[in-house]
């Protein structure tokens, strides 16, 4: 499995995390190098955009980013 391509410019380890790095590196193995499947901020991204991305929208949270996807559909 590839590794996220946000991954660098994510704003939730960027901005969220940021004074976490321990927390932050165990996410992002988990979920950022993981299956793509489980990663909620990207699910979010190619569903209904950047704009429609939390800040706070942790990658685990899959449930969540289907909510944030069905409330910003057309």
């Amino acid at each position: 499995m590839a590794d996220c391509t946000q991954l660098e410019q994510c704003k939730y380890f960027n901005e969220v995390l940021v004074t976490m790095p321990t927390v932050a590196e165990m996410m992002k193995e988990r979920y950022c190098m993981g299956d793509p499947e489980q990663r909620a901020r990207k699910i979010v991204l190619h569903a209904v955009g950047k704009k429609c991305v939390p800040l706070e929208l942790a990658p685990k949270n899959v449930k969540r980013a289907h909510t944030i996807i069905a409330n910003n559909k057309p």
